[in-house]
C-alpha cells in the first residue's frame, strides 16, 4: 500500500518524469564476490558497530523525514516549469492534503528493517571490494581494542569538530576574498581636503 501511495504521489507530484520513484528499480546482478571477504567485511562491520550506528542515523532521518519531505515538495513544484504561479499554488495545496500519509510513507523507509539490511549488505560488498581478506581482519581486530573502540566512540564528535572547524575557515577565507574584491572594485578616491 505504500509503495502505491508513494507511486502516485511521485506521479501526482512529478508527472512521469520521476519513474525511480514510481518503482523500485531493479537492481543490476551484483558482482561475484569471494565469500570470504563478504564474510570478513561483515565481521568488521561488526566490529564497528555498524548496525548501531546505522540505527541511530535511520532514526535521525526518520524525524528530519517531514521537514524533508516539505522542502523536496516545494522544490520540485517552484521549479517545475510548466506550472504557473495558479497551478503551482493548486499542486501545493494538493500536495499539502497529501503529506500526512506521505511523511508516514517515508518514515517508513526508514524503520523498515529492510532498509537496514539492505544497507549493511552492500555496505559489506563496499569493504569487500575494498581490502583483501587479510586487511578486514587486522582492521576489525584494530576495531576490537580499547583504542579501536575509542575510536569509534569518537568518530562523530570528531567528524562534527572537523566540519564546524572547516567551516569557520572557509568563511573566514571568503570574507578575506570578499573585501579584496570590493577593495579592488571601488573607485580611487582622491583624499579629502578638509581631512588632517
Amino acid at each position: 500500500m505504500k509503495r502505491l501511495f508513494l507511486a502516485f504521489f511521485a506521479v501526482a507530484m512529478f508527472g512521469a518524469q520521476v519513474p525511480v520513484l514510481s518503482a523500485p528499480a531493479t537492481p543490476a546482478a551484483p558482482e561475484t564476490l569471494d565469500p570470504m571477504k563478504v564474510a570478513a567485511a561483515r565481521d568488521l562491520l561488526e566490529a564497528m558497530r555498524f548496525k548501531f550506528a546505522l540505527a541511530a542515523d535511520m532514526k535521525a532521518a526518520a524525524s528530519g523525514a517531514e521537514d524533508m519531505l516539505h522542502k523536496i515538495v516545494a522544490r520540485k513544484v517552484q521549479d517545475n516549469a510548466q506550472l504557473d504561479a495558479a497551478a503551482r499554488t493548486k499542486a501545493t495545496a494538493a500536495l499539502q492534503k497529501m503529506m500526512p500519509e506521505a511523511v508516514e510513507a517515508l518514515e517508513g523507509v526508514f524503520t523498515d528493517p529492510q532498509t537496514s539490511e539492505d544497507i549493511s549488505k552492500e555496505t559489506a560488498r563496499i569493504y569487500a571490494r575494498t581490502f583483501s581478506v587479510e586487511e578486514l581482519v587486522q582492521i576489525a581486530t584494530f576495531y576490537r581494542t580499547p583504542t579501536g573502540q575509542k575510536l569509534l566512540g569518537m568518530s562523530t564528535r570528531i567528524h562534527n569538530e572537523s566540519l564546524a572547524y572547516g567551516r569557520q575557515y572557509i568563511l573566514r577565507r571568503i570574507d578575506t576574498l570578499v573585501e579584496e574584491m570590493m577593495k579592488n572594485a571601488a573607485p580611487e578616491q582622491p583624499p579629502r581636503k578638509d581631512a588632517k
